[in-house]
């Protein structure tokens, strides 16, 4: 049975969708997208109206598309840069999906790593302790969460998700925080160029369709240009479409996620990049890193991704560093989420978090000493 005040566990993190539950569960309890609409007419009250809320998050947008909403997502590659709408979500999900009142519950939030920024993190303090009133909060970046989930403390995070790409150096649980350290590319231009190729051969699908397929069938070959020679690229697997037709896909499974390797210019090329991170680190942890490079994210579930990744990595690593070793995350689809879950659940987490009685006396930048995992380098 949970307890009373079980530990809200909130994960920031995605681009798209926000993750929300209780700590010691094994998978966040609701899921919902991260985005707010308001009617065009919003603030004003119309005779005949006066039942109409102002404001839709999440699931409530699409239930609500009818009324003309001007929608916006409160972050922009997973950052938040939209604060008074991000606040609603965060409401949205502790009062209207998780049931809960957060004057009650203490609670980890996952975010990610906003390169040379702590007012980031100091304004998501002040929203949780003088509008939710929470007893005692912890921020913790979605990176770090990952190498640990690896079993790790020190490790380079690779994340693909929708709408970007990037690379993360952690150090004994610290993130390194360096920039640019990400591209914008993602799991939605692998579908949108997947999308391309299913039409060149005939073959008209919407996103969702693309996506299902991307997922389901393709694939990372250890030699691209050889999946070619040899003509397995060529070997096409069936797949039924939603009005029961079946089409064959074949040379399409591989060209998405060849797009990880082949950027517009080397500094996109997912393994090059990868690469240049751990170079920009100091001298003494960059073996460590090579050693622990751990994929994260839906875009880096491709079978055969891990031993292209090293592959890629180990011909343009310094010899210095020795073998490159790459793990990828496989614990369900939410690891930042269940990684918060288990931190949440650990009996050293009330010491670890802020309480009301601190911030109350130190204010908001008192996130920045107490919950140091993230340092410049």
């Amino acid at each position: 049975m949970r307890p009373e005040k079980a530990i809200l566990v909130l994960d920031n993190s995605g681009s798209w969708r926000v993750k929300a539950g209780f700590a010691g569960d094994n998978e966040p309890s609701v899921i919902f997208p991260s985005i707010v609409g308001r009617r065009k007419d919003y603030g004003i009250c119309l005779l005949g109206a006066q039942n109409l809320k102002d404001v839709y998050v999440g699931d409530e947008v699409t239930a609500n598309m009818h009324r003309d909403l001007v929608l916006k997502h409160p972050t922009e590659n997973a950052l938040v840069r939209h604060w008074d709408d991000m606040e609603k979500v965060w409401q949205h999900a502790l009062y209207n999906e998780l049931k809960a009142e957060p004057e009650e519950h203490p609670l980890l939030m996952v975010d990610r790593v906003d390169h040379g920024r702590d007012s980031s993190r100091e304004m998501a303090t002040q929203i949780v302790f003088e509008s939710f009133n929470v007893p005692s909060f912890y921020p913790v970046y979605a990176e770090v969460l990952s190498v640990l989930a690896s079993g790790r403390t020190t490790g380079l995070d690779i994340h693909s998700g929708d709408a970007f790409t990037s690379f993360t150096p952690v150090y004994e649980g610290i993130a390194l925080r360096h920039r640019p350290n990400q591209s914008q590319f993602g799991g939605l231009d692998m579908t949108a160029y997947l999308q391309k190729c299913l039409s060149w051969n005939g073959h008209e699908v919407d996103a969702e369709v693309a996506k299902d397929i991307k997922e389901r069938l393709c694939y990372v070959p250890p030699d691209y240009s050889n999946e070619f020679s040899t003509g397995a690229a060529y070997k096409g697997q069936p797949y039924t479409l939603p009005d029961g037709r079946v089409i064959t896909v074949a040379d399409e499974r591989i060209r998405p996620p060849q797009m990880l390797f082949e950027g517009m210019s080397a500094s996109e090329e997912a393994h090059c990049s990868a690469v240049n991170m751990i170079y920009r680190c100091i001298e003494f942890i960059r073996a460590d890193l090579a050693a622990n490079v751990v994929l994260s994210g839906g875009s880096m579930r491709f079978p055969g991704i891990v031993d292209r990744m090293r592959s890629e990595m180990q011909d343009r690593a310094d010899p210095k560093w020795g073998p490159v070793k790459v793990v990828r995350l496989d614990e369900g689809k939410y690891p930042a989420w269940t990684g918060g879950s288990l931190l949440a659940s650990l009996s050293t987490f009330s010491q670890m978090a802020i309480s009301a009685a601190e911030y109350n006396e130190t204010g908001p930048s008192i996130v920045n000493r107490k919950c140091i995992s993230a340092v410049m380098e």
